[in-house]
């Protein structure tokens, strides 16, 4: 394996017709940019919601679970909101219509997220605890 990795690398210093780089090999994928995007976004969820969590912990009962579910709100709407700012990172790559079209998905799928967590917020303010 290696001889054949040195006779390539050899090959190539000898080559004088090899130019620059072309820089669109050196463009990411479109998926792993959508990948890195939306793991950078749920990063950011996920310390957001931790430390809203955190603040929650000793309310009573009653106002723990509106608490938590405004925290898990929040979060997810910062994690919405970082994949919308980062979206413009797709043009970098070498197929922005399909690393967009993977964030859209996931924008989709965050914004159903933040409208149930909306509904339920509403829903938990009104109950009337005896």
């Amino acid at each position: 394996m290696s001889k054949v990795l040195d006779s390539y690398l050899k090959q190539l210093q000898e080559d004088e017709t090899l130019q620059e780089i072309d820089p669109t090999l050196l463009a990411i994928s479109a998926t792993s940019a959508a990948f890195g995007i939306t793991n950078m976004a749920f990063r950011v969820y996920k310390d957001y919601f931790s430390k809203a969590a955190r603040r929650c912990k000793d309310l009573p009962a009653r106002e723990k679970g509106v608490c938590m579910v405004k925290a898990k709100l929040d979060a997810k709407s910062e994690e919405l909101g970082e994949i919308k700012r980062k979206s413009s990172e797709c043009s970098k790559t070498k197929n922005p219509t399909k690393c967009r079209g993977k964030l859209n998905e996931k924008v989709k799928k965050l914004t159903n997220q933040v409208n149930f967590l909306k509904q339920r917020l509403q829903q938990l303010s009104q109950m009337e605890y005896k």
